[in-house]
């Protein structure tokens, strides 16, 4: 059970990391660019769900004995808060707004930001999760 849900995080964030390369790979006039968007905003809050859902309460219950876990979970939360505030905003900015002068700068840190945080979550916590009794 452990191992599928891990299988499954794995795949959103494989996709998630897919669309946003995508979106790299084409030019910012690129017509498809709002749709992949919207699929890389609707990917991240599903996947969020799931963690809250099915990943996290067994994490906590574990860190209630674990104070090495219980530090881990509450920094890798707040900063899962920031970078989902962060994501959310520019994507709902740029659909609403359009893309700006500044969108492939900004893009280019959100997917650096979000590919450095899917490695530490996929190493870190991931690998902790599947050692729970």
């Amino acid at each position: 059970m452990k191992l599928n849900l891990i299988k499954e995080l794995n795949a959103d964030h494989a996709l998630l990391l897919s669309k946003m390369e995508e979106i790299k790979s084409l030019p910012e006039t690129d017509a498809g660019i709002p749709r992949l968007l919207g699929d890389i905003k609707e990917g991240l809050t599903l996947h969020l769900g799931k963690e809250d859902r099915e990943f996290y309460p067994p994490m906590r219950a574990a860190a209630e004995k674990n104070e090495n876990l219980r530090e881990t979970l509450k920094i890798m939360g707040v900063e899962m808060e920031a970078i989902t505030g962060k994501a959310i905003g520019l994507i709902d900015g740029w659909l609403e707004n359009g893309l700006s002068s500044r969108f492939r700068e900004e893009f280019d840190a959100l997917f650096a930001l979000l590919k450095d945080r899917i490695q530490r979550e996929e190493t870190k916590l991931y690998t902790k999760y599947i050692k729970l009794g």
